[in-house]
Order: C-alpha cells, then structure tokens, then sequence
C-alpha cells in the first residue's frame, strides 16, 4: 500500500506536485508542518535547517553547487517560485 499524498500548486508553472499527507524530513526525520523544504529532484521533503545543507548528489558539491539551492520552500499549500530556503528568521 503507498502512503497517502496531497496535491500542492508548483508557483513555477502552476502545475500539480503530490507530496506525502504527513510529510517527514528526508534527512532527520523529523514531522514536518507547512513551511518546509521540497526537492523536487530527489522528489523528498525536508526541514528547512536540512533543506539549507542539501545536495541531491555527492557529486553536486564536487561539481560546485551551492547547497540547498535545488530545493523550494512549500508554505500555504504551493511550492513557491524561488530556489533556495529562505534564511533563518
């Protein structure tokens, strides 16, 4: 059986993204309530202290990517149109 999903709106395109109902963050595994971090290339959810500090790959940091620039911030039911996770408040 899969886990249960919701449908967010991508500010990008507007088109659909389906998220885990209950997400939980891919690194620490920590619950997550809205305002988190998606990446939409590992398809994961995360905190946002390990939305900051993500790569997809091991070879992203040796290719020169910023850290947690691929992932999204979801906050009021959308993925917003920014890359990167916001700086600590």
């Amino acid at each position: 059986m899969s886990e249960p999903t919701r449908t967010l709106t991508d500010n990008l395109d507007d088109g659909a993204v389906r998220i885990p109902t209950n997400p939980v963050c891919a690194a620490c595994g920590v619950r997550l309530s809205e305002r988190f971090g998606w990446c939409g290339n590992c398809r994961a959810a995360l905190c946002l202290d390990c939305g900051r500090a993500h790569f997809c790959t091991s070879g992203c940091a040796a290719a020169g990517c910023r850290a947690g620039l691929c992932v999204r911030l979801v906050e009021d039911g959308r993925i917003v149109a920014t890359w990167g996770l916001p700086p600590d408040r």
